[in-house]
């Protein structure tokens, strides 16, 4: 489940893995804890294919606009209101909390390429992103495993790039960055991000927290399939050229450093 912060007046973007239906009766169960099973529930309506799931909590109106695509679910939550107390304004704070939590136990991230615009903000990247991506299906299919895992390595850097640059702040605060030596100051300095190569990318998110340990080991063995894309490594290295189990693991792993990116920002 991923989770994407707006304004007061529309306050998140859920993008999960279900169906409407199991969507609903997660609403109904939630109220169900507040108010007791059965007295409260989520009313529903389809407006142009869109779904609407509407109730009233704590003097507030959270309007739940639901975009299905497959299995997968956009969910933009709103609020309206009239008059609220100063308890009214905590509990939905507090309403909002439990929702987003609860939501992240029952509902896997949503699939890729869709959920690339939750990570990636910037339209030229994610266009990019969500081409590479249809282009690996592309060559998957047609069975070109070696080009299916330089493009899904390739994806794989430029999250890790994007994720990087778009927080450059934080990684010069958090000191866990490669250096090089600038001769005009005569130091060791952070190294510029256009030169940071792949192993590098993954070290430091590992260590600034951004992805698990396990995960930095997954994103390295899919770094080692990327660099068949140099001739001499395939000689050089004892690794069996990528088949369709290698483009299977490698897609996998796209998605699973995608979801810890997500999960684990800030």
């Amino acid at each position: 489940m991923t989770v994407e912060f707006f304004n007061e007046d529309n306050i998140k973007h859920f993008t999960i893995n279900s169906k409407p239906s199991k969507f609903k009766q997660f609403l109904d169960d939630l109220l169900g804890d507040i108010y007791g099973y059965g007295k409260k529930r989520a009313f529903d309506k389809t407006i142009d294919s869109v779904l609407y799931f509407h109730y009233l909590a704590f003097g507030t109106t959270f309007n739940y606009a639901i975009y299905p695509s497959g299995d997968t679910l956009d969910i933009y939550l709103s609020l309206s209101y009239a008059n609220r107390s100063d308890d009214d304004v905590e509990n939905v704070g507090i309403h909002i909390e439990h929702i987003t939590r609860e939501m992240n136990k029952k509902f896997p991230i949503g699939s890729l390429p869709l959920s690339f615009h939750i990570l990636i903000l910037d339209e030229a990247y994610l266009r990019l992103m969500k081409e590479r991506w249809e282009e690996s299906i592309l060559t998957e299919k047609a069975e070109a495993h070696l080009a299916t895992v330089v493009l899904l390595g390739s994806i794989l850097e430029a999250m890790l790039l994007y994720k990087i640059t778009s927080n450059w702040v934080d990684v010069q605060i958090s000191g866990h960055y490669p250096k090089i030596f600038d001769k005009p100051t005569n130091k060791l300095v952070i190294k510029p991000s256009n030169q940071w190569m792949l192993n590098e990318m993954i070290d430091s998110s590992e260590k600034i927290g951004w992805i698990s340990h396990d995960i930095k080991g997954l994103s390295h063995s899919l770094k080692e399939y990327r660099n068949f894309i140099h001739p001499w490594q395939e000689l050089s290295e004892k690794m069996s050229m990528p088949d369709e189990t290698t483009c299977d693991f490698a897609r996998k792993a796209v998605q699973i450093v995608f979801n810890d990116l997500l999960r684990n920002s800030a």
